[in-house]
This record gives C-alpha cells, structure tokens and sequence, in this order.
C-alpha cells in the first residue's frame, strides 16, 4: 500500500512497493522494451534531458504502442492489452527512478550531515531515523540506524522512529538510561540532552547552528 500522508512517506512506501513488485528479473525485459520504444517514438537519445517529460506523455498516453512483447509462458507471448498495461507500468517505474534520482541531490555538508534543499524529497531511512536543522536555504540533516533494543517487549513512540526498551530512551543511534541527568550530547552539537520517561528526550537550549551539528570539533 502506498501511502500519501507526507512526502517522505510516499517515497518510502512507493520504494517499498517497487521492491515488493518490480524485481529486477521480471522488471529489466520490461523496462529494456519501454526503452525501446520512448528511443525510437521520442528525441530522448539526441536530447537524454528530455527523458522525464517523454516518458510522463508516454506513461499517460492508453494508446502507447509496445514495439516488442516479453514470452511470459512457454505457450506464447503476452497479448496486446496485457502488453499495453506493462509498458504503461514501466514507464511509470522509469518516470519515478528520474524523479527520485533527481529529488535526491544529496550533497555532503562537513563531517556529518547531508544538505538538502528546503522543498527537496528525501531519501527514506528504513532503519534509523534523520535530525535536521533548517537555514532560510537549505536543511542539514545527520542520518544514524537504530540500536536494537535489549528486552523482550521493545515499544515504539506513537510518531514512529526507533523502537525503545522501557525506563530507557533511544536516541541518535543508542540506548540510554532515564535518570542519568544531562549527560547525553545532544545530536545539534551544542546542546546536553536528558532521557525521560515515554522515549522523550529534554535539552539545554543552547543557541546551535548546521555547522555546530556537522563539523569536527577542533581539539
């Protein structure tokens, strides 16, 4: 199921169904002939910018015309319809590679972080979670996994993210204790943090900025 309630959840459940439906054994003769045909219907091979707008007409267009049919069975081919929908099917899944590689322009930002820009997609984490701190610009973002939680019955905070182990929090890749006071260095660079009860994390407030949060510190 592919959901919509936020950009970063639709590229994770649209990345989730594509793993799910579209393996690379029953994907690549199908996008091999969706290719194919947008070289010899479109300019894309003497102009390859033009690929993304190319393959969106040719995904929406129902009388888009597959010039070679994938044997499904050892009795035949796949008839004119069924060759139809597969070739609608992965110029969908060509159009949505480009746009994806395109929303991910990804670029690194000092030791830690990655920048993107503010309307950027970003790439979904399926184990671990992102903090980011935003300029008028762009967003700096520090990515870590989740750590497996040591008990028998982990919870996970209602929001989502990392699963926890009672009396304790998750935080930034690690498990900590509540009650060890502000001993936790804050993922900003500048602020200490706290484990409270119900995974939630208190801090100092300590004027930080992307630099703070992305750099070695000097030593």
């Amino acid at each position: 199921m592919v959901s919509t309630s936020s950009t970063e959840e639709l590229c994770r459940t649209t990345l989730s169904w594509l793993d799910q439906h579209c393996s690379l054994v029953n994907l690549r003769p199908d996008v091999t002939n969706a290719l194919t045909s947008l070289s010899t219907t479109t300019s894309i091979l003497s102009d390859p910018s033009k690929l993304p707008e190319q393959a969106t007409k040719a995904a929406l267009n129902p009388k888009s015309e597959p010039r070679l049919l994938t044997p499904v069975t050892k009795e035949g081919y796949l008839s004119q319809e069924q060759g139809y929908k597969m070739l609608r099917i992965s110029l969908t899944v060509i159009l949505v590679i480009v746009l994806l590689e395109k929303s991910y322009g990804r670029e690194q930002y000092g030791d830690y972080c990655e920048k993107f820009g503010l309307d950027e997609i970003q790439p979904p984490i399926f184990n671990g979670e992102r903090f980011c701190l935003s300029d008028r610009e762009y967003k700096y973002c520090k990515s870590y996994n989740c750590p497996t939680p040591d008990c028998s019955n982990p919870l996970r905070p209602a929001t989502g993210g990392c699963r926890y182990c009672k009396d304790y929090c998750s935080y930034g890749g690690t498990m900590y204790p509540i009650g060890a006071g502000f001993s936790i260095n804050c993922l900003d660079g500048s602020n200490r943090c706290a484990c409270s009860t119900n995974n939630r994390i208190l801090k100092t407030r300590i004027g930080t900025s992307p630099r703070r949060m992305c750099f070695k510190k000097l030593t």
